[in-house]
């Protein structure tokens, strides 16, 4: 369907071009945040957002959800101790390094956000309600519809939001003093934040990448990728509005990743090098592995940066011989067969053969 099809379709019920923008821009502008600024949320920007929150879509206009405004600092205090409590319950398991990767990441901002939220799900409301029959959770579902209105009308109003899971139902409705039946969904902490990320904070940090949409788009039947009767969607979904284009090859994937490296967070980079400081070594001994320690802790945001995925670069050019037309050769030719391999001292006095070796895979990018 072409663009004017398109515009034929939707007649008057389309919202205008900025408008229409304007959702789009909040839909893939929204972030999981963890810092926040001290100043609080204006009465008439909060009430906005939570009015929008009440206007989701809920099986059987049942309505599901409570507000629990939370401003009291002894309270948040004690979710942030339940939090910290089972974020260390949670670390048992993930095997070294993802362990040390899990740690290091910040994944609250309960105190430091200048109030906290929590969405409830109320099963009893509506009583019999219309559609719930078959699938009971839906209750459940519909309040996680008021949850990302609110997020989407946050991010409108530049406030961000970041959703604390980490925390056992039962020990926050103790502290939080409710009912036994009402379930805890999402708990929420808003504010103003310096930026909102171009890039989701775990894929900044290498713990997981987006999936691309056509890998999680079927088909008439489960697990069904391909279908003729689909081959226009199936091509739109290549590059869909808002994904990220196709990875380019060569400089251009250099240049590309240059470009989406956000500003450095500077708080990240002062905590970087105050740590340098003290380490048991002449300042500036390791030469340019101190820049780029630095560096990598202000792209990530995080003192000691952890990556999950690793790579060795080797950037090669023709050698001078070429454009003369002569043969080039290997510097290090292989031994021959019956030649001893190298030995290597080792950490412990002795010789090895070959030093240790990790599993990877080798990319050849020309």
């Amino acid at each position: 369907m072409t663009s004017a099809q398109t515009s034929d379709v939707s007649g008057t019920n389309a919202l205008s071009p900025e408008r229409r923008r304007g959702v789009y821009e909040a839909i893939f502008g929204r972030r999981d945040l963890r810092a926040f600024r001290p100043e609080p949320i204006p009465d008439e920007v909060l009430a906005r957002i939570l009015d929008a929150a009440h206007h989701a879509g809920s099986v059987g206009f049942m309505q599901p959800w409570d507000f629990l405004a939370i401003k009291a600092l002894a309270t948040r205090t004690a979710v942030q101790s339940l939090f910290e409590r089972e974020r260390q319950a949670a670390a048992c398991f993930y095997d070294e390094p993802r362990r040390a990767d899990y740690l290091a990441l910040k994944l609250e901002g309960i105190v430091e956000a200048p109030l906290n939220l929590c969405i409830t799900c109320d099963p009893t409301r509506g009583g019999e309600v219309l559609g719930r029959n078959s699938i009971p959770e839906t209750d459940v579902y519909s309040t996680c519809c008021a949850v990302q209105n609110l997020w989407l009308a946050a991010r409108a109003e530049g406030v961000g939001v970041g959703w604390v899971s980490i925390l056992k139902p039962a020990r926050l409705r103790a502290i939080l003093g409710m009912p036994p039946h009402i379930i805890p969904v999402a708990y929420l902490c808003p504010g103003y934040v310096d930026a909102f990320p171009a890039r989701p904070t775990l894929a900044t940090a290498g713990w997981r990448q987006r999936l691309a949409l056509h890998e999680v788009v079927a088909y008439e039947s489960w697990g069904r990728r391909d279908d003729p009767h689909w081959q226009g969607l199936c091509q739109a979904l290549t590059t869909p509005a808002g994904s990220v284009a196709p990875m380019r090859r060569g400089l251009g994937r250099v240049l590309d990743t240059i470009a989406a490296i956000a500003a450095p967070d500077e708080a990240a980079l002062a905590a970087a090098r105050a740590r340098q400081d003290t380490l048991t070594k002449p300042p500036g001994s390791l030469g340019r592995l101190e820049a780029v320690a630095l560096q990598l802790a202000g792209i990530t945001g995080q003192e000691r940066p952890s990556l999950a995925r690793q790579a060795i670069i080797v950037m090669a050019g023709d050698h001078g011989v070429v454009t003369e037309g002569c043969a080039g050769r290997l510097l290090h030719p292989q031994p021959d067969p019956g030649t001893p391999a190298p030995r290597l001292p080792d950490n412990h006095g002795g010789w090895s053969k070959r030093p240790a070796q990790r599993p990877c895979r080798r990319l050849a990018d020309d």
